[in-house]
This record gives structure tokens, sequence and C-alpha cells, in this order.
């Protein structure tokens, strides 16, 4: 089993036999390559892919990868508990109230869970398409065949043998937080560092303050405060040793759910022991949400019945056709010989008959094409610099909304080029905020308040435009 995790500055990779490691690997990325978990040169990284497994003299083509959860969504809902025929059309319809985006830009995957004899607790994923897609063709293109795709927060709330836990994963360039109820993961937040380059002291107040937040704004909730109560945190990644002494919770180590050997570092490669244990039997820890987010139109489809008893008639018909087929074996092999002149004997005609005006027909047609692709370039190359600024705009929307904040509805106007963002907060200066963090991310030129009214205690209601 090789489970892979691309992150932006670099890949590690992780091979099990059974219940062993018996390799681990990080290679360092050039700077450019990935951007907040997207794969921007899908050829440079399957090339360095490529020759990360051939320098470790891994064979295998089969893989379990990752895509980040920054431009993710992830989010919970109850239904009633219904036949699965309508629980998927419950589902679907469900969908476009919880999530702030089209589900034209993204694959949606969903797992069902029985929480009572009554209700059905639904884990939704939303991840980009372009992310997928590019995840996908870069593993194709280095040779490889995805078997699962998992989001990083819900790889990591696998590590926890705690039915209640907080997971806080550090990577160079962001963090993740899982809080983790009764086995399923009830909050997720992947977050970006505001620079690369920070120190590490600012990196663990980043991170200590949006932990707080995150566990005060589910404090808040009906169930929050009682299972809050003992709840332990689990540390991973990039100096997470740092924070041991920071934060207002007690720390426990990773479970060792693998053999190690030596040297191994289980912090460092956490996101590649939780996609391992996506197929580990007897080793899965307490989460209950095991989703594969691997897009339907990727996966392969199952022969119809009729299809597999048409091949027994076949594979009957040639059986009973064996001896004839012997029998004429000695005739066909002679025609065979004959056609063969005659085939070789055409194609010289053929080759003697080819013209100059062909030739100059061809490339005539050539120089068409080439001109055709010229026209065409321009406006490609134009649409996918403003896909990949409004893609950006949107992760710099979802990401810095306030955790206690919920997002209505985003809208783009290519017309303006402009961004008009809806949602409500449980406080004024949330809101503002939110506003003045947007604009010190010098992603936007212009963000304006709009609206801000207040409907009713602890809730008011804005409108953004970002420019």
């Amino acid at each position: 089993m090789i489970t892979l995790d691309i992150e932006d500055t670099r890949i590690r990779m992780v091979v099990i036999e059974g219940r062993q490691v018996v390799k681990a690997a990080s290679l360092p990325l050039l700077p450019g390559l990935v951007k907040d978990g997207l794969i921007l040169n899908k050829e440079a990284v399957s090339q360095q892919l490529s020759e990360l497994l051939a320098a470790y003299d891994v064979t295998d083509k089969k893989v379990i990868a990752n895509v980040s959860g920054m431009h993710s969504l992830y989010r919970i809902f109850n239904l009633p508990r219904l036949p699965t025929g309508m629980l998927s059309e419950a589902v679907k319809r469900q969908m476009t109230k919880v999530l702030p985006v089209s589900l034209r830009e993204i694959y949606a995957s969903w797992q069902a869970l029985n929480i009572s004899s009554t209700e059905t607790m639904i884990c939704l994923v939303g991840s980009p398409r372009n992310t997928v897609d590019v995840l996908w063709e870069t593993l194709r293109l280095a040779g490889l065949q995805p078997q699962l795709i998992d989001v990083n927060p819900l790889a990591l709330a696998r590590l926890s043998d705690d039915k209640d836990a907080i997971i806080v994963n550090v990577q160079q360039v962001g963090f993740d937080i899982v809080v983790m109820i009764d086995g399923i993961p009830r909050l997720v937040r992947s977050l970006p560092f505001s620079s690369e380059d920070m120190k590490v002291s600012d990196k663990v107040r980043v991170i200590k303050d949006e932990l707080d937040r995150t566990v005060v704004f589910y404090k808040s909730s009906r169930e929050g405060d009682l299972r809050m109560s003992n709840v332990q945190v689990f540390l991973s990644g990039d100096s997470s040793e740092i924070m041991t002494g920071v934060l207002d919770f007690p720390i426990k180590m990773l479970p060792e759910w693998f053999h190690y050997p030596e040297g191994f570092s289980p912090s460092e490669y956490a996101v590649n022991i939780g996609l391992a244990l996506k197929q580990t039997k007897g080793a899965r820890g307490q989460s209950k949400v095991n989703l594969n987010v691997i897009p339907e139109a990727y996966l392969p489809k199952p022969r119809p019945l009729i299809e597999v008893v048409a091949w027994v008639f076949i594979l009957v018909a040639v059986a009973l056709l064996v001896p004839l087929v012997i029998l004429t074996a000695q005739e066909i092999g002679k025609t065979a010989i004959l056609q063969t002149r005659v085939n070789t004997a055409q194609a010289q005609v053929e080759e003697m008959q080819t013209n100059a005006a062909q030739l100059a027909q061809l490339q005539t047609g050539v120089n068409n094409a080439k001109s055709a692709l010229a026209v065409f370039q321009q406006p490609l190359d134009i649409f996918e610099l403003q896909r990949a600024k409004v893609n950006g705009d949107l992760a710099k929307v979802t990401s810095l909304q306030p955790g206690a904040g919920k997002l209505n509805s985003i809208g783009y106007s290519p017309a303006s080029t402009s961004l008009r963002v809806s949602g409500t907060a449980p406080d004024r200066s949330l809101i503002l905020g939110y506003a003045s963090a947007l604009r010190d991310s010098g992603r936007f030129s212009s963000v304006l308040v709009q609206t801000l009214i207040a409907l009713e205690f602890n809730k008011w209601e804005y409108t953004l435009e970002l420019r």
C-alpha cells in the first residue's frame, strides 16, 4: 500500500505492508509547483513523483492520495431515517442549502451515519473540481492508479484512538484543526499562514487563537460544552512539539497504529498514516467517517450481467468450434501467406503513388491548424487566469471567515470582476474584523461593507463587496 501526501512544499510517501511501515521518504518541491493544495504544474510534480518512486524502488502502482482541506468544504446535518433511494434524493436537495457554492464547482461526497432510530447524520465533503481533476491527472501522468482520495482533516481524524478528541496538524504553510466528538468530526478548519516565512512563535500564536475560537464556537452548540470538558489534543506535523506547553488542553501522543522502522517520525507522516488507516483492518481508530472523494466519473464501471452471460456463451461456442479450427488451420495459413505478399506489393504501389501535391496539402492543413490554435490560445489563457483569480479570492473569503460566522452566499460579477459576500455573525466587530482581514490579505483592491444590519440579539447580517 502506497500513501502520498502532496503539500505545497514537499511530497511525503509511505509504503506499508500489512501493519509494517517498510519505506518512508520526503521530497522537497520547488516553489510554485503547488499552491494552497492546488497543483499548478502537473507535469513537473508527476516527474518528481516518478523519480521519488524510482529512487526507493517502489513498483506498485496503486496509491491512496489526499487533497488539502483549505479549499474543501465539510458539513454535517441530520435527516430523518429514510430508505436508501429517498435518502440520496434528500441529501442532494439539502446540499444546495448547506454548501455556499454551486455543485457545478465541486465534487460532493457524503456518508450516512445512523445516530438514532429516527435520525441519520450526513457527513458531506465538497472538493473543488479543478483540485481533484489536476491531482488525478498528475498521478496518472506518473503512471499511478489512484484507489482512494481523502481530505486531509478527515485522514487526520482517523489517528485518534479516542472518540472525543482534537487533532492539530501543523504544516509549513498552514494547519488543520479537527474537533471529533463521538467518533464524528464535528468541526474542521484548514487555514493557511499569512506568510511562509512566519516565525514559529507567530505560527504558534495563530494556531492557539484559532483553536480557542473553534472550541468556543463548538461549546456554544447544544452538546459541545458537555463533550469538551475532558477532551485531549493530538499534535502532529512540523514544529508540533512546540505547541505542547502552550495549549490549554492535555496533550496526548499519537497512537502507534503500525510498526515503524528506526528513525521514522509518525508525527511528520501523520497524514500518510491516516490515509493508510482507510484500508487497514482492525486499526482504523475511532473515526466513523471514511469517505472517498474520487468522482464517480473516475471510478471503474461494473460489468452488466448481460455482458458476463454473453462471454460465457462465447467461451462455450469457442470450445465447440476448436475441432473445426484445427481442420482448417493449414489452409488458412497458406491463404495468410499469400495475402501478406499481396499486401506488401499493394503498400509498395501506394507509396510510389504518393506525390508532392499530397504533401503540400498536408502541410497546408498543418499551417491552418496552427493558425486556429493561435487564435484560440490567448482567450483560453485569459480565461485560465480569471479562473485562478476567482478560486484564489474564494479561498481567502472562506478561509478568513470568522469561526462563529456563517456565509449565506458568494456571488461573482464578471463584468466588474467583483465578489459579493453575504452572511451572518453574532457580533458586529467580527464582521468588521472579517472585512479588515480581507483588506489586509492583499488579495483585493477594495473591501466595502455595503450593509450591516442587526437582525436580533447576537445576530448581524452583512454584505461585503470585494474588488
